[in-house]
Formats: C-alpha cells, sequence, structure tokens
C-alpha cells in the first residue's frame, strides 16, 4: 500500500546511514561535525532508496549533513566534506 500524506514544513529526507542513535545527525560546519537533535517523523523511500523524514529546528537550507557512518562521530570533529 502506498500512503501519500500533505507535506510537512520544515522537513527532510536524510538516508539512514546519516541518522546515529535514533535523534541525531552531524552537520558540517566550518570542516567540524556539529551535533543536532531532530525528530523523526517516519521512514520512506525514493526512487526505491530507503530515507528517514525528520524535521530539526536548526537546520537551515544550505546545510552540509553527514552521510555516512563514522564510528566515533562527536562534535568538534574535523572533517573534510568531499563535493
Amino acid at each position: 500500500m502506498t500512503l501519500t500524506l500533505p507535506p510537512v514544513e520544515r522537513s527532510l529526507i536524510i538516508p539512514p546511514q546519516a541518522l546515529y542513535g535514533t535523534n541525531r545527525i552531524y552537520r558540517i560546519t566550518d570542516g567540524r561535525l556539529e551535533a543536532l537533535e531532530i525528530q523523526r517523523i517516519g521512514d520512506t523511500s525514493v526512487n526505491g532508496k530507503a530515507g528517514i523524514l525528520i524535521t530539526a529546528s536548526d537546520l537551515q537550507e544550505g546545510d552540509k549533513i553527514l552521510a555516512t557512518q563514522l564510528p566515533n562521530a562527536i562534535s568538534g570533529l574535523r572533517v573534510e566534506a568531499a563535493e
């Protein structure tokens, strides 16, 4: 069954590997990780790829999000974003 619901304001779909624990993602700011708490709205798929629908009050349009699982990810860890 496919269910279509109205859009949720200020929400986005992230890949499952971008989620840490149940409510945390990392934003890349000035080459360093910054932990952000998120609210998980649900699971979805786009073009057959699994995704997680989230909302986070601190996220802004254009923010870069870590989309790879790092075993020891913490705020302040220096990273280099691959474009």
